[in-house]
């Protein structure tokens, strides 16, 4: 089995302005996400032989997301900011009609004998993270939980802004 995901990558000067209007409040040794992506299927697994086909398949079905627009909707935080676990993602929630194209390209995933490896997660776009949620992640202080809070609310007032699908591949990993 070989295993893929697919996603679709907003031009990164429309994501730039807001990852650097946060670089102040996050942490240092944080992530700084310079390959903007919004997963579709955040990954699968296929027999190898058939890899090649549902690649090319999913990328299909993705082109016409490509030169749409994204609008952003505010931040995202994962856990959010007021939960009891540590926050370790900051980034943008997005809307963007991604239903049909995830549905067909589960059904190639499904045809080729495939499984997803992970549930699609709601549209985001991460900016910065602490790695991937695991138990050495330290998540933010409570005192950077309030500059990260209060930067966020600051963006929220003018943070009117949309962003336009550059391409949308499919690959391995």
């Amino acid at each position: 089995m070989s295993k893929a995901w697919t996603w679709f990558e907003p031009v990164a000067q429309d994501v730039e302005q807001m990852r650097d209007a946060l670089r102040d409040v996050v942490p240092d040794g944080w992530v700084e996400e310079t390959d903007p992506h919004v997963s579709v299927l955040p990954g699968f697994e296929v027999p190898e032989e058939e890899m090649d086909g549902v690649l090319t398949a999913c990328a299909e079905a993705s082109e016409d997301l490509v030169g749409t627009t994204v609008e952003v909707t505010g931040f995202h935080c994962f856990n959010p900011l007021d939960a009891d676990d540590e926050t370790f993602v900051i980034g943008l929630d997005v809307d963007v009609a991604l239903e049909s194209t995830r549905e067909l390209q589960e059904a190639y995933v499904d045809a080729a004998g495939g499984e997803l490896l992970y549930e699609p997660v709601p549209a985001h776009i991460t900016l910065y993270k602490e790695g991937d949620g695991g138990d050495d992640n330290q998540g933010l202080t409570d005192e950077q939980e309030a500059a990260v809070e209060q930067r966020l609310a600051e963006l929220c007032e003018d943070a009117q802004f949309e962003a336009t699908v550059g391409a949308a591949p499919a690959d391995t990993f």
